[in-house]
């Protein structure tokens, strides 16, 4: 029981649609949203109950999705898709780590090397 996610399309439509219900009342309510992700990124934002919108001192239902698309516009995100970034931020660090790395034994390859030129131009200099 609780709050749902019904999805649909009006009649002629080829958009799905969502809108919340409440699984104990039947109650649908709200307005509709682009999508079932939409919805569920509304719930996941919403600190509340949305069942409890319009009542008390709880703004409306309306209102309340307003704001989230407003937070959605300013980047507000959900925490998948920041749990997502880190995971990218993460392998973009690891990657510049390797790459350090990678730069750090190929410049002491290069001074090896450069030694052992040195050193074995230092025997031929004494054989002639």
């Amino acid at each position: 029981m609780g709050v749902r996610i019904f999805v649909g399309r009006e009649e002629g439509d080829t958009e799905e649609q969502a809108i919340l219900f409440c699984s104990s009342s039947g109650q649908a309510f709200g307005p509709f949203f682009e999508s079932t992700e939409e919805a569920a990124m509304f719930l996941e934002w919403n600190p509340y109950d949305v069942r409890l919108c319009g009542t008390h001192d709880y703004d409306s239902i309306e209102t309340r999705v307003f704001e989230f698309r407003e937070a959605r516009e300013r980047g507000w995100k959900t925490q998948s898709e920041r749990d997502y970034d880190d995971m990218v931020r993460e392998e973009l660090e690891d990657a510049a780590a390797e790459d350090r790395h990678a730069q750090a034994m190929s410049t002491k390859a290069q001074a090896y090397l450069a030694a052992t030129q040195d050193e074995e131009q230092a025997l031929v200099d004494t054989v002639d």
